[in-house]
């Protein structure tokens, strides 16, 4: 049975920051589920994403990740696969990022971009509160 929370995919190469979002997510009311890097997200989305719970109603990655990035990965949802659902992405300030990740390239790919707000990276701006009542206020 689909539970009645939406349901968001994290997907976090660091494992205490990935936990420490997925308990922030829980808290607001939202189902969290963990990968850790970009490849692992596209399996579940493409061959397993029945198995669980819930469909993924997003997806909130980190810029990034290795083997597959964040930006890699929302650029296949959105573009390869013609999916709607809605991608956020998650930016260090301090983060180098790719060439080819320019603003408009960001703005192109996906819903919302957060930044971490504090070293450790816990906390972001906007806040995770602010970002996901903005794409399911229906």
């Amino acid at each position: 049975m689909k539970s009645t929370k939406k349901c968001i995919l994290v997907v976090e190469d660091d494992e205490s920051r990935n936990a420490a979002i997925a308990r922030d997510l829980e808290a607001l009311g939202y189902e969290a589920f963990t990968v850790h890097n970009g490849e692992d997200a596209l399996g579940h989305i493409l061959q397993n994403r029945h198995q669980f719970s819930c469909e993924f109603d997003a997806i909130l990655a980190n810029v990034i990740t290795p083997v597959f990035t964040g930006i890699e990965l929302a650029r296949t949802v959105k573009f390869a696969l013609l999916m709607t659902t809605p991608v956020v992405l998650m930016a260090d300030p301090a983060q180098t990022l790719p060439k080819d990740a320019t603003h408009a390239e960001f703005v192109r790919i996906s819903n919302a971009i957060i930044y971490a707000a504090s070293e450790n990276g816990l906390g972001f701006t906007p806040s995770l509160e602010e970002v996901f009542k903005g794409i399911f206020k229906s």
